[in-house]
């Protein structure tokens, strides 16, 4: 059997007591912040799926206003019924500027 002094099992009692209080922090801390980095990414993450949303909507009503410009412009219209291919490009050049 072994028989240790006073002196070690108060420093062996010590180790063991530091080691863990050690663990467990390192535990919790990890288990706190991987949780608190999850919650702060999925916010973000609705935040810049809100900002694409905005983007889009923006974009599509750009389209549908130059659609709706081209459209209603005649000159397009007729180069587009008699299939006049080489006038349309100045004209559209100068809408898509």
């Amino acid at each position: 059997m072994l028989v240790l002094k006073l002196r070690s099992k108060v420093i062996f009692a010590f180790f063991l007591i530091t080691c863990i209080s050690t663990v467990s922090t390192t535990f919790f801390a990890i288990h706190f912040f991987s949780e608190k980095i999850r919650t702060e990414a999925i916010e973000n993450m609705q935040r810049h799926l809100e900002v694409v949303y905005l983007v889009y909507q923006h974009q599509l009503s750009r389209v549908h206003d130059l659609a709706q410009f081209l459209a209603n412009d005649a000159s397009l219209q007729q180069h587009a019924f008699y299939k006049t291919a080489q006038p349309m490009l100045p004209i559209l050049t100068n809408v898509a500027e």
